[in-house]
């Protein structure tokens, strides 16, 4: 899978970049406003909320993938990844209220991994704790 940014892809005004000089596609991981929260629309029936749940498993998949893709192919110091991965924490629980422990048992250890096969010698703070 590969990963472009084109001219297209503009950061919203007023987001932040996590980490100068990765992709323009990883600003929502640090963008709290209350106006970017375009999953909460008014949704009338059962296949909407069935849609708009997808939609928002997707957009989650997509991001980690995307991470996990930074992690594999730039040079990151540690700081820096623990900023990402927090900041990935971070949308999901926006993205899914309540269910950090799912995001816990599913994508930390697998950024873990990831940052294990690109050559980590030492793990960020947010997965020192996690078993081998």
């Amino acid at each position: 899978m590969h990963w472009r940014c084109s001219a297209a892809t503009k950061r919203p005004e007023g987001a932040q970049s996590v980490v100068a000089g990765l992709p323009d596609l990883l600003y929502f991981l640090v963008d709290a406003s209350p106006k970017n929260n375009l999953w909460r629309t008014a949704l009338k029936t059962n296949d909407e909320l069935v849609q708009e749940e997808n939609r928002r498993i997707r957009l989650l998949r997509i991001s980690t993938d995307l991470l996990v893709h930074c992690f594999m192919t730039r040079p990151l110091t540690l700081a820096e990844a623990d900023k990402l991965i927090r900041g990935m924490r971070s949308f999901a629980s926006k993205l899914f209220p309540g269910k950090e422990h799912v995001f816990d048992l599913v994508y930390l250890p697998r950024f873990r991994r990831a940052l294990m096969e690109a050559g980590a010698q030492k793990l960020p703070g947010s997965l020192e704790n996690l078993g081998t």
